[in-house]
């Protein structure tokens, strides 16, 4: 539950950031909100890669529960653009494949 709230929080932050540099260089408010929900999709996914890629030992037992969390997450993404909720389904699909 912990790894949860510190990819959440780290993600938030994330966004935020991302999202306030975008909204310079993006003049269309669609392209904008689509970048933000692709931000949100995508941000757990990089939090988990700094954390395995940062580790000095063996995490293999790690990668099945953060796995199962990052489809968790998906699940429950609620997003109103079409493109963001393809790209979801699309990355959801290919988890629980593997």
């Amino acid at each position: 539950m912990q790894l949860y709230s510190t990819i959440n929080n780290y993600a938030l932050r994330k966004v935020r950031k991302g999202a306030e540099i975008m909204s310079f260089f993006l003049s269309l408010k669609n392209e904008f909100k689509l970048l933000e929900k692709l931000i949100v999709i995508l941000s757990s996914f990089d939090e988990a890669i700094q954390f395995l890629s940062g580790s000095k030992y063996l995490i293999l037992g790690f990668m099945t529960p953060m796995l199962k969390e990052l489809a968790h997450q998906l699940k429950y993404f609620a997003g109103h653009n079409e493109e963001a909720i393809f790209v979801r389904n699309t990355i959801l699909n290919n988890l629980i494949e593997q």
